[in-house]
């Protein structure tokens, strides 16, 4: 099935969306309230605002379109960002750790653990705090949080700093685009991909990746722009009000060439071959959005795939 970009605005202009985003919403609304007395009206501008009513409707349980969670959304950023200039630390939950705790085990597969003491010597960490569920507290973030702790979500500027350190080390975003491709085939996202392998076609597995972005990320939103049976284009539309403000940078090529890797990695373990992936327009050169364009010539038989996740557990 081949999806247009008219397609999809349509659909989400016609109906609700249902994602995990509407319970995160809720979620940071009650930490600025209940911990740190931010009064909700203040964090939606007022009772009478428009960002207020598509709270309350939220908050009866009615599902919203990706445009009024994206709304909510960018209040909330500003609301953090101010809270975290008036505490000096950011608290912002923007990128899950998984990320970073995939590429030091790409480093430290590639140069040794020497890379990953690197990477806590070069990093300040004094800044930066969670959100701690069991004490409902803010707490100070720490080395093995990014590296164990895959459940903990961190600012983008943190994870730009990472992969900033982690190219020093690498030398070229070549490398970081094999890590993206390691992190899927090789650590522990290669079992969340399992079913991929057994039971969809490379198209299918880029349905699924692209829907399950925000599960990673609240950085961006990607679409898919076409898709057949042996092409895809993927968009991916950065989010203003980042917490790299100080600089106003949000994403970096290191990013985008992690995100092929990924693309790359997700894609084999749906059988796919002789893939190829090119960025066909990027934010660090001045576009608009990221487009990155995909091609393989060949899928594997659904058979060839068992074997393949077969081996892939083995290993």
């Amino acid at each position: 099935m081949i999806f247009s970009p008219r397609g999809n605005d349509l659909l989400a202009s016609r109906y609700s969306i249902k994602t995990t985003r509407g319970i995160e919403v809720v979620k940071r609304v009650n930490f600025l309230h209940e911990q740190h007395g931010v009064k909700i009206s203040s964090i939606f501008l007022s009772n009478s605002s428009s960002e207020y009513q598509l709270y309350k409707r939220l908050k009866r349980g009615e599902q919203l379109t990706h445009t009024s969670l994206l709304c909510l959304e960018r209040c909330l950023d500003k609301t953090f960002v101010s809270l975290a200039e008036d505490k000096k630390i950011w608290t912002q939950e923007e990128i899950l750790a998984t990320n970073i705790s995939s590429l030091i085990s790409y480093l430290e597969y590639k140069i040794g653990p020497s890379s990953s003491k690197h990477i806590r010597d070069n990093l300040d960490l004094s800044h930066y705090a969670i959100f701690d569920t069991s004490s409902q507290n803010l707490v100070p973030l720490t080395y093995e949080n990014l590296v164990f702790d895959t459940n903990v979500w961190i600012p983008n500027r943190l994870s730009l700093t990472v992969f900033k350190e982690a190219l020093n080390l690498l030398g070229d975003e070549v490398e970081i685009e094999r890590a993206g491709k390691f992190s899927v085939l090789n650590t522990d996202l290669r079992y969340k991909a399992a079913w991929a392998i057994l039971m969809m076609s490379p198209a299918k597995v880029i349905e699924r990746v692209t829907k399950e972005n925000e599960s990673y990320n609240r950085t961006k939103v990607v679409t898919i722009e076409s898709l057949s049976a042996n092409s895809a284009v993927i968009k991916a539309e950065y989010k203003p009000n980042l917490t790299h403000l100080d600089s106003g940078e949000y994403v970096i090529p290191s990013i985008c060439a992690w995100n092929k890797g990924l693309y790359h990695g997700y894609m084999s373990l749906g059988g796919a071959k002789n893939i190829c992936i090119k960025e066909l327009a990027c934010v660090t050169r001045g576009d608009e959005c990221c487009v990155f364009q995909a091609n393989w010539t060949e899928t594997l038989s659904i058979f060839k795939r068992i074997r393949a996740a077969i081996r892939l557990f083995q290993n």
